[in-house]
């Protein structure tokens, strides 16, 4: 899959319990099992422009493109 190429109706992995819509222009890595480009699966998708950044060790975060967010700080 090139850089500009683009495909529909993907499969998308999501740990369980999470799931979200990435918003327009976010990447994504795509796995195609046995070679076959016509059976994709995402497996990991970002958005640079919405990424929290300055976690420590250890945090986790939950975030939207709006702002929003739920931050697990190492001080609890």
């Amino acid at each position: 899959m090139g850089r500009d190429e683009t495909r529909d109706h993907l499969r998308r992995l999501a740990d369980y319990g999470f799931t979200s819509h990435p918003p327009v222009g976010s990447d994504a890595v795509v796995l195609f099992p046995l070679g076959d480009r016509n059976n994709g699966v995402v497996v990991a998708t970002n958005h640079q422009g919405s990424r929290m950044t300055g976690l420590k060790p250890g945090e986790v975060a939950i975030f939207d493109n709006r702002g929003q967010s739920v931050y697990l700080t190492a001080g609890g």
